[in-house]
């Protein structure tokens, strides 16, 4: 018996040898502390972070929940697009087919006219939607990814790599921006933190960052090659920057303005870049032209042989055009700010030019030479859409409707530059022009209001 107790004794001194000799590696010997922690410690490790991973688990389903439900109205969306664009097409090989034989189809016509109207506004309206809910669903698949990139690290017992960047360091960093660029990446950007512009790719959770610089990189236009210009509203050192998503590359192309967008086509090699500066990029060459400086210019249409601008912008504000084969743009004199996107040619080479539908209660209507590099207010109304211009001599008669669905003609005296207002039935859109007057009345035959204009005076007087 005391044989076996003394064999006990030596045993429990042994073990307690050994506990202290483990404790005094662990402390000491850097191999000893790294596999106990890795093998022993584990346990508790894996513990804490099923936690973290049962929590991130019930945010993913959140989140995935909140994209099924985005990506079923955008499909639902991106449908009614699609059924639009082929009525739409369908309603024009129509409408063409009857224009061949306008007098025998004047009813038909107005009707395809009419619904061709109609599903044009049904499909601006749903491509809005779409875009709005594939910008939503941009920044939803980023936080996706970001929670899919945190169970990752969590289920494989490790944390942070300190020399590696996390979506959630973004999303802990104030706003974030998201621009999806096609081939599951997108460029990003926080409003305080890591600056500069990045990449995710959503696939494989990479970061990559491609530009250091400024914080909040906001806006992102795609040019017509593919690329994309990027920019910031917070800094005016931004300048026309360009990514290429074929190769992850970016390059600050300038180093002046800033809050810049594609604005149009200028030619087959150019594009008008604009921001607080207006711009002229060469596609191939990606030489950046300054054309002006300070104005921020809102709108673009092309004029004949011009490129006209409009600006709301300061001391800017107002009309400027770019003729043609040249590289410098010239302010019309006596015009206000407002947009212009509506001209019509006149016989002696000037133009009326139309301010936008909606942008303010009341519609400009502006005389414009070119050639002098001058302006003419003509008239301030409520007239919201002028949809026909007709010159016969020195009047033009103006097809109107305003905002409460009224219809008007309004004749204009070139040679007085006065404007009088008639209110018409709705409907008109047809002219024909005889020796003392012009007749206008409406291609639906249904519709029988019938006016005649004086070619003498003006005058509008209605006779059926």
């Amino acid at each position: 018996m005391r044989a076996i107790w003394k064999f006990f004794k030596s045993l429990l001194a042994l073990f307690g040898f050994a506990i202290v000799f483990w404790i005094g590696a662990y402390f000491l010997v850097p191999e000893v502390n790294q596999w106990t922690n890795e093998n022993v410690f584990k346990i508790e490790q894996n513990s804490s972070n099923k936690e973290e991973v049962e929590s991130l688990q019930i945010q993913l389903e959140e989140k995935e929940a909140v994209i099924v439900t985005i990506n079923s109205q955008l499909t639902e969306e991106k449908n009614n697009v699609t059924q639009l664009e082929t009525e739409i097409a369908v309603l024009t090989s129509e409408k063409e087919t009857l224009e061949a034989d306008f007098e025998a189809n004047k009813e038909e016509l107005a009707e395809v006219n009419s619904l061709l109207e109609e599903k044009l506004a049904e499909l601006n309206s749903a491509q809005e939607t779409v875009n709005s809910l594939e910008s939503e669903l941009a920044l939803k698949e980023v936080e996706i990814a970001s929670l899919n990139q945190q169970i990752e690290r969590y289920e494989s017992a490790s944390v942070k790599d300190p020399d590696k960047l996390y979506i959630e360091d973004f999303l802990n960093n104030g706003k974030i921006y998201a621009f999806d660029v096609g081939n599951n990446k997108f460029l990003i950007s926080a409003e305080s933190g890591e600056t500069g512009v990045y990449v995710f790719d959503k696939i494989n959770y990479s970061i990559k960052q491609v530009f250091k610089s400024f914080t909040a990189w906001d806006s992102v236009s795609q040019l017509p090659n593919g690329n994309f210009i990027v920019s910031t509203a917070k800094s005016t050192k931004c300048g026309v920057c360009v990514y290429n998503p074929t190769d992850d590359t970016f390059e600050q192309l300038s180093t002046a303005g800033k809050s810049f967008k594609f604005l149009a086509q200028k030619s087959d090699t150019e594009v008008f870049v604009a921001g607080s500066i207006l711009c002229v990029l060469n596609l191939e060459t990606k030489e950046v032209k300054t054309i002006l400086t300070g104005a921020t210019l809102d709108t673009y249409m092309k004029v004949d042989d011009y490129h006209v601008f409009s600006s709301t912008n300061g001391s800017f504000q107002g009309l400027w055009f770019m003729k043609e084969g040249s590289d410098s743009v010239t302010k019309l004199s006596g015009v206000t700010g407002l947009q212009y996107t509506v001209s019509f040619k006149l016989s002696d080479g000037r133009y009326l030019i139309k301010s936008s539908v909606g942008l303010t209660s009341n519609t400009h209507l502006l005389l414009v030479d070119f050639e002098t590099a001058t302006g003419e207010l003509l008239s301030k109304t409520a007239h919201e859409e002028f949809y026909k211009f007709i010159q016969v001599d020195n009047f033009v008669l103006m097809l109107n409707k305003s905002g409460n669905g009224t219809y008007y003609v309004d004749v204009l005296n070139l040679d007085t530059k006065t404007i009088t207002e008639n209110e018409i039935s709705g409907g008109i859109d047809s002219h024909e022009v005889y020796d003392d007057y012009v007749k206008i009345y409406s291609s639906n035959p249904n519709r029988t209001d019938v006016y005649h204009i004086s070619r003498t005076t003006g005058e509008v007087t209605k006779v059926a």
